[in-house]
């Protein structure tokens, strides 16, 4: 977005721009945490030998031909995810690579850029293999390095999470959770960035609770047998109050306020995905067809 200087509305338009400069930034800095879990369950790589699962796109519904536009490796014998390549039209573009502990629990993320190193992502657990902590150190730029600082409760519960810059201290994200009786989260508070201040309600099941007051609509709903069909469908759905930098099916995306973004993926028998279709208030956006490659 570029910033707009004119005398009537310079205001609007400085904040609005540093918003969301100061939105990428968290989503940079959290980006570490978004791969700390397995995308699909190891034990079915494994049993079912997958080496290489395939992303190809069709940006309009009557597209003729695809795109290649990701490519994961597994380790078929362990299950474990072991890079996943992102391409533009000149080839791999981003690529994270990962290590594990016992080829159990993540221990490295790296991440790439045409081949460059950036900054690796290191994560560090208890005798228990709780997580206690995660780094995130840069390898070629002034950026500054950054940690998380995980609470717990006694049950083992994360209660209270921040990512503080290295060099000044200073507290770029910082959140608070609550637990319903059976485990599940009941509340999540966000007190930094400011921007983002909101408390999130869930019932039991993990639903949202989404009221009037509220700035972020997320709703994530799941179909065992979808139309009859005897086959899986998640159904995923946001909504935002403000402008938000979010990850479409092709690449970032800027979702601009109230604007609907909903992704449907749909799996084949075994419980692997087989495609996603993404809608951007009910327009067609985009589809992502998967590969699966075997031994």
């Amino acid at each position: 977005m570029h910033l707009i200087i004119n005398i009537n509305n310079f205001t609007m338009h400085y904040k609005t721009t540093i918003h969301l400069l100061q939105q990428l930034a968290c989503l940079l800095l959290l980006a570490g945490t978004v791969h700390a879990q397995d995308p699909y369950p190891p034990e079915l790589i494994s049993r079912l030998n997958i080496q290489r699962i395939e992303g190809y796109l069709k940006m309009t519904p009557t597209q003729n031909d695809s795109t290649l536009i990701t490519a994961e490796h597994f380790n078929s014998q362990t299950g474990k995810r072991q890079r996943i390549d992102i391409y533009d039209s000149l080839g791999i573009k981003d690529s994270y690579r990962y290590t594990y502990l016992h080829d159990t629990l993540m221990e490295t993320m790296a991440y790439f850029r045409r081949d460059t190193p950036i900054y690796e992502v290191t994560r560090f657990y208890d005798a228990a293999g709780k997580e206690l902590k995660w780094t995130r150190n840069y390898m070629q730029s002034n950026q500054s390095n950054v940690e998380s600082v995980n609470v717990y409760d006694k049950k083992g519960r994360l209660i209270e999470q921040k990512i503080i810059k290295q060099k000044d201290g200073k507290i770029t994200q910082h959140e608070k959770y609550k637990y319903h009786a059976n485990g599940v989260r009941k509340e999540k508070k966000v007190l930094l960035p400011e921007y983002q201040k909101e408390v999130f309600k869930y019932d039991e099941k993990g639903k949202h609770l989404r009221t009037a007051q509220s700035k972020t609509y997320f709703l994530v709903e799941t179909f065992e047998n979808h139309a009859g069909s005897g086959r899986k469908m998640t159904r995923e759905t946001m909504s935002y109050t403000y402008p938000k930098s979010i990850v479409a099916l092709n690449s970032w995306f800027l979702l601009k306020p109230r604007a609907v973004m909903v992704t449907e993926c749909y799996y084949r028998p075994d419980g692997l995905p087989d495609y996603e279709l993404q809608y951007l208030n009910d327009k067609f956006y985009a589809k992502k067809t998967y590969i699966v490659k075997s031994e």
